[in-house]
């Protein structure tokens, strides 16, 4: 693996690697679906959330309403598909044919699940609408769709569900003629999409039912099926973006474990380069890197230890001696940053009581550690180091500066006139 390599698999896969940072929270808090989620993982879930949705007959009481609302999502996808698309006549000519049924629906029309292994049917007496869900991702059998078309009568349109791209059946086992049998009644729908210009069933059909749905605990209902979709689609979204990273890496000769083994040696580059930069600054008595790795190589540790010149004190014949300085946790920046630390500390002084002297460099009290700390974005850092060495030598400046200060304030707690 050279840095030619390293440096192309970075730049090319910069974006996949943000969506999958952006998107790491899938959490949908509190949620009915969330609390049965070893059921909706199951294939046929989806399939039984939908056609209770759609069906006219179902308990949400609405009528042929939200079977309405998804007649016209899919005909409003397969114009955008047709309009997108060049030669793509076909979708719009269905979008039509969809957006023509519209009107035509009522209670009469009967909706199925798995009759002749369909996911979903929509039946009228001079139409039928296959819905084929894969949102779990199942696979398609051999000839799946073109069997389930000549199975029914007047298909006017096969709706095939994926979680968050646009998918088409396999052609497995396929004769000749399928295509053109499937081809020009495919409409192909996603669950979610985080590209607001691309319809999706979380927001553009479900959305849709909520604002006309009348009652309050089936709008509740609707809107948490949609964020499961959300979810879900954002979990298969991630699994996307890693499977190109994973591919891009063999193009690029990116070996797994030597990836694994420059991430693990940022942070100890990082903090070497920090004592390295700052071990003859005037105000430092030692510089070094903690944990060792090595008792004899103190090179290898990810926290920069940045020990400041000793503070000596007097209590009466008695003179006490502490250590204080600066740790630097380069591979936990995010939460802990840098840390100003008292150590050899025979007097009870803790760090917090120099709190107020060192928020003028951006330390703050974070509750569980005694420690003032000030918290530094980790991708910040690693992009700009020449910055943050610059912010790491300020604090140094300062604390040089007013070293008087710190020594006033430790004398203060020994005489116990006042606590800071």
């Amino acid at each position: 693996m050279t840095l030619n390599n390293l440096e192309n698999f970075f730049r090319d896969n910069a974006d996949h690697i943000k969506q999958i940072s952006d998107r790491k929270d899938t959490s949908i808090g509190f949620n009915a679906f969330a609390l049965v989620s070893d059921v909706y993982y199951r294939e046929n879930f989806h399939s039984d959330i939908i056609a209770a949705i759609l069906n006219p007959h179902s308990s949400h009481g609405e009528g042929a309403l939200y079977l309405k609302e998804f007649l016209t999502f899919v005909s409003e996808v397969a114009s955008d598909e047709g309009k997108r698309g060049k030669k793509k006549g076909y979708f719009l000519k269905l979008a039509k044919k969809l957006q023509a049924l519209v009107p035509t629906v009522d209670d009469s029309v009967e909706v199925a699940r798995e009759e002749g292994r369909i996911d979903v049917k929509i039946t009228a007496p001079n139409w039928t609408i296959i819905v084929e869900n894969k949102i779990n991702g199942a696979y398609d059998m051999d000839r799946q769709i073109p069997r389930y078309i000549e199975k029914c009568k007047n298909v006017v349109a096969v709706v095939y569900i994926t979680a968050s791209a646009p998918g088409f059946p396999s052609d497995n086992g396929w004769e000749q003629g399928d295509m053109g049998m499937v081809k020009p009644r495919l409409v192909p729908v996603i669950g979610f999409s985080e590209t607001w210009s691309i319809k999706n069933l979380a927001e553009d059909w479900i959305g849709a039912c909520v604002k006309v749905a009348r009652d309050p605990n089936v709008k509740s209902i609707l809107r948490q099926y949609a964020e499961l979709l959300r979810h879900q689609s954002g979990e298969t979204m991630n699994q996307d973006e890693v499977r190109k990273v994973m591919v891009s890496m063999g193009a690029n000769k990116i070996g797994y474990a030597d990836l694994l083994q420059v991430l693990k040696e940022m942070p100890r580059v990082l903090a070497k380069t920090i004592v390295d930069r700052f071990k003859e600054h005037p105000a430092l008595e030692t510089t070094g890197t903690w944990p060792d790795s090595d008792k004899k190589d103190v090179s290898h540790g990810t926290v920069a230890v940045l020990t400041l010149k000793e503070v000596v004190l007097s209590k009466g014949r008695k003179k006490y001696t502490l250590g204080t300085g600066l740790d630097i946790c380069c591979e936990t920046l995010n939460s802990d940053g840098i840390t100003f630390f008292v150590r050899d500390n025979e007097i009870g002084i803790e760090p917090n009581m120099l709190l107020s002297f060192l928020r003028k460099c951006g330390f703050e009290h974070i509750e569980n550690w005694d420690r003032p700390v000030l918290r530094i974005d980790a991708n910040w850092v690693y992009a700009h180091q020449e910055k943050f060495l610059g912010k790491i030598a300020k604090i140094l400046d300062y604390l040089a500066e007013n070293r008087k200060r710190m020594e006033e304030i430790f004398a203060s707690v020994i005489r116990k006139e006042h606590k800071v």
